[in-house]
């Protein structure tokens, strides 16, 4: 049987990219959380993906470590390019008439 991952792939890719970031800051744990105002084990917990990482406390990591978000997140998504049965851009943020409308469009 096969064991089933905690995370996805890309949540993965997110920590390890969380990772790399802290240390190219040569920010250690320690002081990343008391920067932060947590304790070290916060900091261990989310890149081992003990605790999940909202969108919040990624911002606030980000900033510590003096990362732009946007750069960040280009970062992450280059380790994921865009998966070929993904919708078409065009298709994105359309929505499906539901079962009433299909009804009167017969």
């Amino acid at each position: 049987m096969k064991k089933k991952k905690l995370y996805s792939d890309e949540y993965q890719a997110l920590l390890a990219l969380l990772r790399e970031t802290r240390n190219a800051a040569g920010k250690s744990q320690v002081e990343m959380a008391a920067e932060l105002g947590v304790a070290q084990s916060f900091v261990s917990k989310c890149e081992r993906g003990e605790r999940r990482v909202d969108l919040i406390d990624l911002l606030r990591m980000l900033r510590v470590m003096g990362a732009a978000p946007d750069r960040f997140l280009a970062q992450l998504q280059e380790r994921f390019p865009p998966r070929s049965d993904a919708r078409s851009e065009s298709d994105r943020g359309r929505r499906r008439p539901g079962p009433a409308a299909r009804s009167r469009s017969r």
